[in-house]
C-alpha cells in the first residue's frame, strides 16, 4: 500500500523526511579516508609552497636588480630559479593532483556513499525499501553525494591555502610588522560577515534542495506515467505543476546565489581593501628607507595568498554547511546515519569480485508453512492478523476476498517483502529467519499486480542476468502465452521496450513478468492478481499452462471462477483475517463471504476486470 503523497507549498517551511542527523558526519567521513586526505592536503601545501618561494626568489631579483640586495647570485640567475620553481608548479599540479589524486579521491567518496546507501535500502523489506519519489533519491544519490565528493577535495586545496597564507604572514611580520597588520581588519570584517550570512543561506540551500528534489519527482512521475496522463488528457494540468515546482526552485536558487554572491564580493572588497592599505603604509615605509624594491615585489605576490584565504576563509562556513547538508539528506536517504560513512570497497581501480558460482540446488520444497502472520502499515490498524497458511508442494492455493481485505498484504508479508510484526514461516518444518533473502529463486518467485520491467530488451527483462538457454527462455515464453506477442515483433525477443515498458500493453508487461519467473523454475510460484491486466481468455491460457506444469507449487491472489475451481485450498479473508479455509465445495457450503464472492463475479462480465488494480 502506498501512502499518499502530500505536495509541500513552502519547501522553506517543510520538515526533512527521515532520522535527524544532529552532529556533523563530515568529519568522521573524511577521517575514514585520512592518508589520502592528508596526503591531498600535503601535495596542496607543497604546490602553494612552491610559490611561496618564487615570491623570496622575486625578492631578491628586484633587490638584486635595485642595488639594495646582498652580494650573491646574480639576476639572471635568480629568474631560472623563479622559472624552476614555476615548473615543478606545473608538473605537480598537473600530473599529480589534477589527473591522478583529486578524480580518484572525490569519486572514492562519493562512490562508498552511494554504494553505502544502496545498500542500506536493499536490506530493508523490498516492500518498503524507498520511503520517498525515484526523483528525490536520484537527485541525493547524484547531486548530494557529488557536492560531499567535490568539498572533499575543495577543502583540501583551501586547507593548504591558509596553511601558506600563515607562512606568508610570518615572512611579511618579520620585513614589516605595520604593514602586515594592515591585513588584520579585512579578515576580522570577513569572519563576521561570514557568520551572519551563514543562518539565511544554509536555509535557502536546504529549501533549493528538496524544491530540486519535487522537480524530479514531478518529471520522473511524467515519465512513468505518460499514459495515464495522456488518457485523462492531463497534459496541460501536468505542465502547469512541473511550471509551478520550476518557479519555487528558481525561487530558492536565486535567493542562494544572490546571498552567496553577496557574500563572495564582500569578500572580495574587503580583500581588496586590505590591499590598499598595505599599499599605503608600504609607500611611508619606503619613503623612510625601510622598505626596499625587493620587500614590495614580495608584499605585492604574497596579497594574493592573503586575498585568496580570506576569500576561502569566508566561503568554507558555506561550502561546509552545504556539503553537511548534502551528508543529512544521504543518511536520511539510507535512514542510517552509520552506515552511509561505513568503510567499503568501491573497486574503483580494480575489477570487483565475481559472485560466487550458485551452490548445489537447494532441498526441494515439501511444506510451506505460516504461524501467526501479523502486520499492520504504520499509523493506521489495516493490515493482516494471525494468519495460518500450509501449502504442501504440488497444490494450489487461493486466497481470495474483497478488494481491501488484506490479500496483497499476506503475500509480501510470506515472502519478507513487508516486515512482520509477529509469526513464523516454516520451509519443510525449519523455521526461516528472513523470508526476504530467503523465498527467493530457485526457492520462490513472485509476480505482483504491476510488474517492474526495465529499459532493455525483452530477454534481458525475462532473464536478468540468469544463465538460461535458449530452449529454456523459449519454454517460458510459452508458459506465458507470450509466443504470438513475440512472432508479431520485429526483431522479436531482442525488441527493447523502453523506459518501464512503456511500449508494451499491461497484460504483456504481467507475461513478460510471469516468462520471466518460469524461466527460473523456483518451487514455489507466487502471483497477486494476474486478472488485473489479462483478458479472461489470455489469463486462462497462462493458468492452464502453468498449472499442467508438474511438480508446481502455486499461492496466487484471485476472484475467476475458473481457478478458484482448480484450487486445491482456498483461504478467504475479510478485513485481514482469515474466515475460512478449504474447497471450493466446502466454503460455498459453509461460509457466506465465499457465496457473496462467488455471486459478485457472476454479476461482473468476464473480461470486466481486465485493466482494473487492486490495492490492497
Amino acid at each position: 500500500m502506498r501512502a499518499p503523497r502530500t505536495r509541500r507549498s513552502d519547501p522553506l517551511a517543510a520538515a526533512p523526511q527521515g532520522r535527524p542527523v544532529r552532529r556533523s558526519r563530515l568529519v568522521p567521513l573524511l577521517s575514514r579516508s585520512a592518508p589520502t586526505y592528508l596526503c591531498l592536503i600535503g601535495l596542496w601545501v607543497l604546490l602553494r609552497g612552491a610559490l611561496l618561494a618564487t615570491g623570496l626568489l622575486l625578492q631578491l631579483v628586484f633587490d638584486t636588480l635595485s642595488g639594495t640586495g646582498r652580494a650573491g647570485m646574480s639576476a639572471w640567475s635568480l629568474i631560472a630559479l623563479v622559472a624552476a620553481a614555476e615548473a615543478a608548479k606545473v608538473a605537480v599540479w598537473y600530473g599529480v593532483i589534477l589527473s591522478r589524486v583529486e578524480p580518484h579521491f572525490t569519486y572514492r567518496i562519493r562512490a562508498a556513499l552511494q554504494v553505502n546507501a544502496l545498500g542500506a535500502i536493499l536490506r530493508r523489506p523490498a516492500g518498503r525499501a524507498l520511503d520517498r519519489t525515484g526523483g528525490d533519491a536520484v537527485s541525493r544519490f547524484g547531486e548530494d553525494t557529488d557536492e560531499v565528493g567535490v568539498f572533499a577535495i575543495w577543502s583540501a586545496s583551501n586547507l593548504a591555502r591558509l596553511i601558506i597564507a600563515v607562512g606568508a604572514l610570518i615572512i611579511m611580520l618579520g620585513i614589516d610588522a605595520v604593514v602586515t597588520l594592515g591585513l588584520v581588519v579585512p579578515v576580522v570584517v570577513m569572519v563576521l560577515a561570514s557568520r551572519a550570512l551563514a543562518r539565511p543561506l544554509r536555509e535557502y540551500q536546504h529549501a533549493g534542495r528538496r524544491a530540486a528534489s519535487e522537480v524530479s519527482s514531478v518529471v520522473g512521475e511524467a515519465v512513468g506515467g505518460v499514459q495515464a496522463i495522456k488518457v485523462g488528457r492531463a497534459e496541460e494540468r501536468f505542465v502547469a505543476r512541473l511550471r509551478d515546482a520550476n518557479a519555487v526552485r528558481l525561487r530558492f536558487a536565486i535567493r542562494e546565489v544572490l546571498l552567496t554572491t553577496v557574500q563572495t564580493s564582500l569578500f572580495n572588497g574587503t580583500a581588496a581593501l586590505g590591499t590598499g592599505f598595505v599599499l599605503l603604509l608600504a609607500a611611508a615605509s619606503m619613503r623612510g628607507g625601510d622598505f626596499t624594491v625587493g620587500d614590495l615585489a614580495l608584499f605585492v605576490f604574497y596579497i594574493q595568498f592573503i586575498t585568496e584565504a580570506v576569500t576561502a576563509l569566508g566561503m568554507f562556513f558555506a561550502r561546509y554547511q552545504k556539503a553537511e547538508l548534502s551528508m543529512r539528506r544521504v543518511a536520511e536517504l539510507a535512514d542510517d546515519e552509520s552506515a552511509v560513512i561505513a568503510r567499503t570497497e568501491t573497486y574503483l581501480r580494480s575489477e570487483p569480485p565475481r559472485p560466487a558460482p550458485p551452490g548445489d540446488r537447494p532441498a526441494p520444497l515439501r511444506l510451506l508453512q505460516a504461524h501467526g502472520l501479523t502486520a499492520r502499515y504504520p499509523g493506521t490498524s489495516r493490515g493482516i492478523r494471525d494468519i495460518d497458511l500450509h501449502l504442501p508442494a504440488g497444490t494450489v492455493t487461493v486466497v481470495t476476498g474483497r478488494i481491501g481485505s488484506g490479500k496483497s498484504t499476506l503475500l509480501q508479508v510470506l515472502l519478507g517483502l513487508l516486515p512482520a510484526e509477529r509469526g513464523t514461516v516454516l520451509w519443510n518444518g525449519a523455521p526461516v529467519d528472513d523470508p526476504g533473502t530467503f523465498l527467493i529463486p530457485p526457492r520462490s518467485s513472485f509476480v505482483p499486480q504491476v510488474p517492474r520491467l526495465f529499459s532493455g530488451t525483452i530477454r534481458e527483462n525475462i532473464l536478468l542476468g540468469a544463465s538460461s538457454s535458449p530452449a529454456e527462455v523459449a519454454e517460458a515464453v510459452r508458459l506465458a502465452v507470450l509466443e504470438d506477442d513475440i512472432a508479431g515483433l520485429d526483431k522479436g525477443l531482442d525488441t527493447v521496450i523502453g523506459p518501464r515498458g512503456l511500449r508494451l500493453s499491461g497484460g504483456q508487461m504481467q507475461r513478460i513478468a510471469a516468462a520471466r519467473m518460469a524461466v527460473r523454475r523456483t518451487d514455489l510460484m507466487v502471483f497477486d492478481d494476474l486478472s488485473n491486466a489479462l483478458d479472461v481468455t489470455t489469463e486462462l491460457r497462462l493458468w492452464d499452462r502453468l498449472l499442467d506444469d508438474d511438480g508446481a507449487t502455486i499461492l496466487a491472489v484471485s476472484h475467476r471462477r475458473s481457478i478458484l475451481r482448480r484450487a486445491d485450498q482456498i483461504v478467504v479473508l475479510v478485513e485481514g483475517e482469515t474466515v475460512a479455509v478449504g474447497t471450493l465445495e466446502e466454503l460455498l457450503e459453509d461460509c457466506a463471504e465465499m457465496r457473496h464472492l462467488w455471486a459478485a463475479d457472476e454479476s461482473v462480465p468476464g473480461d470486466a476486470h481486465a485493466g482494473r488494480v487492486e490495492h490492497d
